[in-house]
């Protein structure tokens, strides 16, 4: 728990075993035998990340009418763009899950068309957010199939057909990603 708190906090992944160590030898007196390397610092975040992927899934796929948001922004020099989806839950109530969080470099349509999965997006902004949001979507089921057992297949097109809404802001580019999206499966045929 002390190494999430640390990450959770901002300390460099470099720092944590030495900043549990510190409060350790505040609190005790004694220093520990061994802290958290670097790597192994990494490989905790990056399963809980995957552990957030399984649980966005689990939630999706419980329900049928989820809404898809997704929003980017600048942050010192770099242009980030988050995905996430609201689920209504049995009670009523919604819960917000975050489906992916990436830095978009700005490069042309022609840099990533190998890895494109919407073909038709018309412009290097509109690309680059398909791209984001089916990615996205995608690692979410693929995690949730890995660890189910289940067809990556099927809980991809499961969760895109559990997409009946979106909001974002209401500029042209999302707009025609929302539309791109339905017209190529990414979400269901009802997406707004």
């Amino acid at each position: 728990m002390a190494v999430y708190q640390g990450v959770k906090n901002q300390c460099p992944v470099d720092r944590v075993g030495v900043v549990i160590n510190e409060v350790v030898r505040s609190l005790t007196g004694q220093e520990l035998d061994a802290t958290p390397c670097p790597s192994t610092v990494t490989n905790m975040v990056r399963e809980l990340g995957t552990a957030s992927d399984i649980q966005s899934a689990e939630a999706l796929l419980a329900s049928n009418n989820n809404c898809l948001s997704w929003d980017a922004t600048e942050d010192r020099g770099r242009h980030v763009n988050e995905v996430h989806s609201s689920v209504i839950t049995e009670e009523g109530g919604r819960k917000y899950y975050t489906l992916g969080l990436a830095q978009l470099s700005g490069g042309t349509t022609n840099d990533y068309s190998e890895h494109m999965k919407v073909s038709k997006c018309r412009s290097n902004m509109q690309f680059i957010q398909c791209f984001a949001l089916q990615t996205s979507i995608e690692d979410v089921a693929d995690a949730h199939a890995e660890f189910t057992g289940a067809s990556p297949e099927e809980v991809r097109r499961r969760l895109k057909q559990s997409m009946t809404a979106s909001v974002t802001d209401r500029c042209a580019v999302n707009k025609s990603v929302a539309r791109q999206m339905r017209e190529e499966g990414t979400v269901n045929q009802d997406f707004v």
